[in-house]
């Protein structure tokens, strides 16, 4: 029995020898006979990050790409081209290609000035007639918008002209096709339909070519003004329209020949290509006129043989006076210095006006002015 308790006794101490228990198998991890964290520093327990919630990933806004420049289907030209005559549309394509110059030459050259435009005002001259004189002017009125000839006695010859000044004045648009002609002595007149291109007096035969000039000049006068660009300045909004009629216009020196009825009307200056001074003055104002900028006609006549025509213009500063005629004689084309003596200039000897209108504006420094 002894042997027995000895040989137990010896398995046992073996068994603690290599550190064996019974409970090693069923825990994978042996259990720790000591303190294994009894010699590590002690740290303060360490937060446990909360999750945030993400937000949904948002797409970024993309570009729109830029759209591709289009083209003008009428090349800076009306939209109306197409709706115009075949002489409309040449008088237009012409203009246009005088203004693409003009405008190109004034913004390499421009003139800068303080001030706003002054609004075109209508002149109004029927105002100034008497009951009988407008009785006569409203009956040319409609003779001229009927396009009917009108006869009409009327004696005061000096009555007379002053109708025809007021009328035409009033409006331009009827000058190029209205004359009023003296059939006799005793007093006795006519109103005649003519076609604006007729070099001399003589009834419109064919209203067909009557209505085509017409629409020529129309359209031509609307392109033009319609051209001048929003951003010039003042004094350069007049430069566009008087470098027009500068380029569009020559002056015809005639001898011993009776004066062309075109360069008389502002049909001769817009459209035709000739023009006198009286001409020149109306036709820029019926441009200004289209163009909404201040302007009116000025005249000054010595006898029936000697007059001039020019232009009068309001600006915030005073009104001055434009002479296209003689800006256009003194260099023959709007790139010289000279023009400007006659452009934007003080009331002088040589341009006093029968109704005793004067300037009102303080002289312009033209240093500059090309």
């Amino acid at each position: 029995m002894k042997t027995i308790e000895k040989i137990a006794a010896a398995l046992l101490a073996v068994m603690m020898l290599f550190g064996i228990t019974a409970c090693a198998v069923k825990n994978d991890v042996p259990a720790p006979t000591e303190d294994v964290t009894a010699n590590l520093p002690t740290t303060a327990p360490t937060a446990v990050p909360t999750a945030v919630p993400t937000e949904e990933p948002t797409e970024e806004p993309t570009e729109e790409p830029t759209p591709e420049p289009t083209e003008d289907p009428n090349h800076g030209l009306p939209e109306n081209f197409e709706e115009l005559g075949e002489k409309a549309q040449e008088c237009v394509v012409k203009a246009k290609d005088i203004m693409d110059e003009v405008i190109a030459h004034i913004r390499n050259r421009p003139i800068e000035f303080e001030g706003e435009v002054v609004p075109y005002t209508a002149p109004n001259h029927y105002e100034e007639l008497t009951d009988g004189e407008r009785e006569l002017y409203d009956a040319l009125l409609v003779a001229a918008e009927a396009f009917s000839p009108y006869d009409f006695k009327y004696e005061d010859e000096e009555s007379l002209a002053r109708v025809k000044k007021a009328l035409f004045f009033d409006h331009p648009e009827i000058e190029i096709y209205l004359s009023v002609e003296k059939k006799s002595s005793s007093g006795k007149y006519k109103a005649v339909i003519y076609l604006p291109e007729t070099r001399y007096f003589g009834p419109a035969e064919d209203m067909e070519e009557l209505n085509a000039e017409l629409e020529a000049f129309e359209a031509t006068a609307e392109y033009v003004a319609s051209r001048v660009p929003d951003d010039f300045s003042v004094i350069d909004k007049y430069r566009v329209l008087s470098y027009y009629i500068t380029v569009k216009t020559r002056y015809p020196h005639l001898e011993n020949e009776e004066i062309p009825r075109y360069t008389m009307t502002a049909y001769g200056a817009i459209v035709n290509g000739y023009s006198i001074c009286q001409g020149y003055a109306i036709g820029f104002e019926y441009l200004c006129r289209k163009a909404g900028l201040s302007c009116r006609v000025l005249k000054n006549e010595y006898d029936d043989y000697n007059m001039h025509y020019w232009d009068e213009v309001t600006l915030e500063c005073g009104t001055y006076y434009i002479d296209v005629t003689w800006a256009d004689a003194e260099v023959n084309n709007f790139a010289g210095k000279r023009y400007y003596k006659w452009f934007f200039f003080l009331a002088e000897s040589n341009h006093i006006s029968n109704d005793g209108t004067t300037t009102t504006g303080e002289e312009l420094i033209k240093i500059g002015w090309t």
